[in-house]
């Protein structure tokens, strides 16, 4: 795996609890949308650690370049940020918050560990880490049906949520080996009926209704194969599409949660570890800013 070389000074940070400390507050007003110039003002490539903290309280914040098995750099920096900062709780992406260390959320990461984590992203190798460790974890997302509720306040209806999700579902997909187009026409035929359920909606797509909707939302006919990260990304300063507007509105409420999150459990722990794209850190760069007023940022190699 190699050494893991630190950018700048690096010591470890010092953690002090006091019983009388005024609560940590984070600012969801300070978030800014994404935008491909905010990404490249970012210190380095995904992955990378980002650990902030206010002598009381530390957050660690990796980055991560999404993408399935140990190949994926980010797998290294999550064993880093592990063993370097011993956080004592861990948030991941990528599935609604139940409990704190739901039983139940253990089920894949056995799956992917008897497997070596082949075909597996970095989500579940994060929460195999804190379970070996026995540090409290949970995922750091909305339920699906307060994103909807918070879809129609702004003007968009069920089925315009459940297009967003079968096009946003397609890049992972992808990244799990899908190629063609009749392999992601049979991925969402059975994915539609799945998101309309967890969104807790009676409005239904098929295939043919969602190809309908994408070229009326789009102006342009459905091409699963041409969609990429960048088509669904939340970026809106670029002539941003209905998909990159509607992603836009969806990260507003994913990153509320989760700084809702972020903040309930520092209050807590003290010491927190957050494995997320690293298009959400540079979203919330102002709010961990304003709050912390120490940042040591490194890379691991490669």
């Amino acid at each position: 795996m190699g050494t893991l070389r630190a950018f700048g000074a690096f010591a470890p940070l010092v953690f002090l609890t006091a019983c009388s400390q005024t609560p940590l507050r984070l600012n969801p007003g300070l978030l800014q949308p994404f935008s491909y110039e905010l990404e490249r003002a970012e210190p380095f490539p995904a992955p990378f650690v980002s650990a902030y903290s206010n002598g009381k309280q530390t957050l660690v914040f990796v980055a991560a370049a999404h993408g399935v098995g140990p190949a994926n750099p980010t797998f290294r920096t999550i064993a880093h940020a592990v063993e370097t900062y011993q956080p004592k709780f861990v948030i991941v992406e990528g599935r609604p918050f139940t409990t704190v260390s739901d039983p139940r959320q253990l089920i894949q990461v056995k799956e992917c560990e008897a497997k070596r984590f082949a075909g597996c992203e970095e989500n579940t190798y994060a929460l195999s880490k804190a379970a070996a460790g026995k540090i409290p974890f949970s995922y750091g997302e909305p339920t699906d049906p307060e994103v909807l509720r918070a879809l129609q306040h702004s003007g968009n209806s069920e089925s315009d949520v459940l297009l967003f999700y079968g096009a946003r579902q397609i890049p992972q997909w992808k990244r799990e080996g899908v190629k063609t187009e009749k392999e992601i026409k049979a991925k969402l035929e059975t994915a539609l009926p799945l998101f309309a359920k967890q969104l807790g909606t009676s409005v239904t797509l098929d295939y043919k209704a969602f190809t309908e909707h994408y070229q009326r939302r789009l102006g342009k006919p459905f091409r699963g194969v041409t969609i990429d990260n960048e088509t669904v990304s939340p970026q809106i300063s670029q002539s941003p599409t209905w998909l990159n507007l509607i992603s836009n509105e969806v990260g507003v409420v994913r990153e509320a949660f989760l700084i809702k999150q972020m903040e309930t459990r520092l209050n807590e722990y003290q010491s927190v570890l957050v494995v997320y794209g690293s298009g959400h850190l540079v979203k919330q760069r102002k709010v961990l800013q304003k709050a912390f007023p120490v940042l040591q940022t490194e890379q691991p190699p490669g």
